[in-house]
């Protein structure tokens, strides 16, 4: 049978046999021993008449609790008394007799491992206590500390440096597009990585062997893994590939991603070609950068500027017949009236012939003239704003100056 007398108290600190206990009460065995035992419940009311000091886990809880114990001696002996009693009462052979010595066994254990814990504490307090003082050391003069230099950059790097910053700004605000809720629709099978057992699909890695998504292409553009615009479009592609080919046409996902590429797609196009950024490229004066000098123009923007160019002058056109067409009718009700007022009105409608006629068919083939001209969508509104903000300060006066001279009722501020 295990006995506390071999452990040394003064190696124990209360503090210790209370975490002790608390970790004790845990146990299965210690489930007959955490109460005091009640002899009505229990049916044993003879319990106090073969017990005379009763001791339970409960109670030895409350007294290191509350600081009752002198010493750890007192504490061991209330643990042993309680298993005594237990050994009393029931015997050795008794079920309850058995968790009993298997509880005292783990109490013991703990106990063991606390005491050897504290033997380690001591010792090592006592090998730095008798480590020898080291010796002073002889002042030294300190010695100045001067930074590297600065490696010299050349300006073709920093220009490189900075149309990669550029392109690299386009890049993130298109991810940002990507994934943000006005896309929710079609972009939520996207924005993690696939997790082949959380999704039902254990084969997906057998078909898809370089998987992709929008938070791994966020994470290698954070960290500046892509060298240029046509690698960071490369994995955003293989996104798409990779859904086509997993997925059956037709199917939700399989549309879904078809929908978000086309509008990767439309958002690609506006992506900054050479010197020509989205927000111009020329210095605070109005004169280009002497840098840029040296550079020949993309003539890429030159259709772009000829196309808005021709919409404008379409747009200029609608604008001033249809300003004709509503001055045009007020007169025209101003002449119709004369001394006869409604009578006269009357007869002008069942002549049907003369010269107002011909007035009429004048103003019909005016109307015909607005009918045929185009209608300036709203996306084509927005096209050409964004195409607007492609051009150098320049042309943006330019066109500027063409739509408020067209409406000048409109602020147009640049």
């Amino acid at each position: 049978m295990v006995s506390f007398s071999s452990l040394d108290p003064n190696k124990l600190p209360l503090k210790v046999c209370l975490r002790v206990i608390k970790a004790i009460r845990r146990l299965k065995d210690a489930i007959p021993f955490n109460q005091p035992v009640d002899p009505i419940l229990l049916n044993i009311p003879n319990y106090f008449k073969v017990v005379k000091n009763p001791m339970d886990l409960s109670t030895i809880e409350k007294k290191l609790t509350v600081n009752q114990y002198t010493s750890t001696v007192d504490f061991l002996k209330d643990c042993q008394l309680m298993f005594e009693n237990c050994y009393t009462f029931n015997g050795e052979l008794a079920p309850v007799s058995i968790m009993g010595r298997n509880l005292q066994r783990a109490v013991h254990q703990k106990l063991e491992k606390c005491q050897s814990e504290f033997d380690q504490q001591q010792r090592r307090k006592s090998e730095t206590s008798t480590k020898p003082a080291k010796t002073a050391e002889v002042a030294r003069p300190k010695r100045e500390v001067h930074a590297p230099p600065r490696e010299a950059v050349s300006p073709d790097k920093l220009k490189s440096e900075r149309k990669r910053d550029k392109t690299m700004a386009f890049c993130s605000q298109l991810l940002r597009e990507l994934v943000s809720r006005k896309y929710a629709q079609y972009n939520t099978p996207f924005l993690f990585p696939v997790d082949p057992i959380a999704q039902g699909v254990p084969h997906y890695f057998d078909i898809i062997k370089h998987p992709m998504d929008l938070s791994t292409v966020r994470k290698k553009l954070e960290q500046g893994e892509y060298g240029s615009m046509d690698e960071f479009q490369e994995d955003i592609r293989l996104m798409f590939r990779n859904c086509r080919e997993f997925n059956l046409k037709g199917s939700e996902v399989y549309e879904m991603g078809v929908k978000l590429e086309k509008i990767f797609d439309e958002k690609w196009k506006l992506r900054p070609m050479g010197n020509a950024v989205a927000f111009g490229s020329k210095s605070k004066g109005g004169r280009k950068n002497s840098s840029d000098d040296d550079e020949p123009q993309v003539p890429a923007i030159q259709p772009k500027i000829m196309e808005m160019a021709q919409r404008i002058e379409t747009l200029q056109q609608t604008l001033s017949l249809l300003k004709s067409t509503q001055q045009q009718p007020s007169k025209k009700r101003k002449s119709s009236v004369g001394p006869g007022g409604a009578e006269k009105k009357s007869k002008s409608k069942s002549s049907g012939a003369g010269k107002r006629g011909g007035k009429k068919r004048g103003r019909g083939s005016d109307d015909e003239n607005v009918a045929n001209l185009p209608e300036v969508t709203y996306q084509q509104k927005e096209e050409i704003s964004r195409s607007i903000a492609e051009f150098d300060e320049e042309y943006q006066e330019k066109a500027f100056d063409i739509i408020r001279s067209a409406m000048p009722e409109i602020n147009v501020r640049f």
